[in-house]
């Protein structure tokens, strides 16, 4: 089954939260990841990396409505949409937190 979502790119979300690097750290932001909480604690985890215009560019999407209609009452308010996936397990229902960390700390 195939469907049109719509809402915001997870880049253009987490760069407006604003993304902090340290500069003393060589290519810091490559070290960050994203993991999205669904409120059944369900997560997924994103390399930043992977959303980063000049890396992967990938469109990844934190979805409010689906074939023009607000996400059903099993998708919640939000859902990560990885379009990219040859399966839909990244995709997170009801996202409750989106959190960026960094590996190795």
């Amino acid at each position: 089954m195939h469907a049109t979502y719509t809402g915001v790119l997870l880049w253009t979300l987490l760069n407006a939260a604003g993304v902090q690097t340290n500069t003393r750290r060589k290519n810091d932001i490559l070290s960050k990841y994203v993991v999205v909480t669904g409120s059944d604690g369900y997560q997924a985890v994103i390399a930043l990396a992977e959303i980063l215009p000049d890396y992967g560019h990938q469109q990844i999407l934190v979805a409010y409505q689906t074939d023009a209609a607000p996400l059903g009452a099993d998708e919640g308010m939000a859902r990560l949409v990885v379009p990219q996936d040859k399966r839909g397990g990244r995709y997170v229902d009801n996202i409750v937190r989106i959190e960026m960390r960094t590996a190795g700390t």
